[in-house]
């Protein structure tokens, strides 16, 4: 069983994913902001970050940011969240490093594959 802080400002989807991620066997810290993502990263120690590009206070990208510049935690793999065309967040990026980029709408499998190859081989992750 994998700690995994997911962020995300939208309540339902904060609900929903963490339930599926908690389905999956994984132990979820919910954040609703990048600020109190980076909060729990520093006192749970998770295995996976999950973080949705748009919300407020510190969005995906801030905290991924924050995340890579700690070497206490440069290397633990990130997943983003967005609604928005992969191709658009890419570009947008500048020189943040996510793991994975999964697109919203998205089915239930391509979370738990995403997910599992990120924990179990983060070179070969979605």
């Amino acid at each position: 069983m994998a700690t995994i802080v997911f962020a995300d400002d939208d309540r339902n989807c904060r609900f929903v994913i963490g339930a599926h991620l908690q389905l999956l066997g994984h132990r979820v810290r919910l954040a609703s902001s990048g600020r109190e993502a980076l909060e729990l990263v520093a006192a749970e120690r998770p295995a996976l970050v999950i973080l949705d590009l748009m919300m407020p206070d510190l969005d995906g990208y801030g905290a991924c940011r924050a995340l890579r510049a700690d070497p206490a935690t440069a290397d633990l793999p990130i997943m983003l969240l967005t609604a928005l065309d992969h191709r658009n967040n890419t570009a947008m990026a500048d020189g943040t490093r996510f793991d994975a980029v999964l697109n919203k709408p998205f089915k239930v499998e391509a979370l738990r594959d995403c997910v599992d190859g990120l924990l179990h081989a983060p070179a070969a992750a979605c």
